[in-house]
């Protein structure tokens, strides 16, 4: 029997940039998937803005994962608002290469120190 992944969100609101951050922390996988699409719709309802998922601590992410962002996108499109995923880890960052979504407008990435946002 496979052991239950670790997951967990946080979500604040930014009321500076008018935004809610979903940090997403363990794995999303079809166990967590539906709860990672639920917590983004629900942040943009429950506070009336974009959602910027926050996915740095992401450890594993699989097909589930993604199409749970992008279902999400879709809920909160729909309603006038925008999801971004920012930081994506290199294990989210390689799945949206190969899928191809990492040029994607909805990916926001952290350029390391000493790079300008031309090198992106």
């Amino acid at each position: 029997m496979r052991p239950v992944p670790e997951f967990w969100t946080t979500i604040t609101y930014d009321g500076a940039r008018d935004v809610c951050v979903v940090a997403v922390q363990g794995d999303v996988d079809p166990a967590t998937a539906p709860a990672l699409k639920a917590m983004v719709i629900q942040a943009s309802q429950d506070h009336q803005c974009p959602v910027v998922v926050d996915a740095q601590e992401v450890g594993f992410i699989d097909a589930a994962g993604i199409g749970a962002l992008i279902g999400a996108s879709t809920v909160v499109r729909d309603l006038g608002r925008r999801v971004t995923v920012r930081n994506p880890s290199p294990s989210v960052h390689k799945l949206l290469r190969l899928t191809g979504l990492d040029d994607s407008p909805m990916i926001e990435r952290s350029i390391p120190t000493g790079q300008s946002a031309a090198l992106r």
